[in-house]
């Protein structure tokens, strides 16, 4: 079922490549954006034989997953969103996360339970701060500590082990 996990900082060097470009392409203006946003996808995929008890041991009970997800016996979905206030943060009021879960089966007969977070950070009042790229990455770095927080809170000790996690 396991085939491996990619971290963060492979990902995040070209992502901060791609930046830079993006950055130096603006010929000296400043950047200031009124939002700044990660997406981040983790798939589990099992092939046949499986069962529904194999892929909900990949879970564990969460205050950011539903409970009946773990009476579900066929092909779920769940998909909510939260905001958490940052009074005090120079940049950003508020961050909006949201948390879409599900297991779903292509044509091809595996089933893959999905994890995808989106993390967004929001100016207060609309109001953009300038950023260069050294802050960009600090916030990028930041919404990802978010994700894998929320990741490790979602998932069973025994995926912890599996995907690097020390257990807990």
């Amino acid at each position: 079922m396991f085939s491996g996990y990619t971290d963060w900082a492979p990902i995040s060097r070209s992502a901060y490549h791609y930046l830079n470009s993006a950055l130096l392409s603006t010929g000296g203006l400043q950047l200031a954006p009124t939002s700044l946003a990660v997406k981040i996808s983790d798939q589990f995929i099992w092939k046949p034989p499986y069962s529904v008890e194999d892929i909900r041991s990949c879970l564990k009970s969460s205050p950011y997953l539903s409970e009946s997800l773990f009476s579900q016996a066929g092909l779920w979905h769940s998909h909510h969103g939260f905001f958490t206030e940052l009074p005090g943060h120079k940049r950003w009021a508020r961050r909006l996360d949201v948390l879409e879960v599900g297991v779903i089966e292509p044509a091809d007969e595996p089933r893959i339970l999905t994890v995808n977070m989106m993390h967004k950070f929001v100016a207060r009042h609309g109001i953009a701060t300038a950023v260069n790229r050294e802050s960009l990455a600090e916030d990028f770095d930041a919404l990802h500590a978010v994700h894998t927080a929320i990741f490790k809170d979602i998932l069973s000790g025994d995926m912890h082990v599996r995907v690097g996690f020390q257990p807990v």
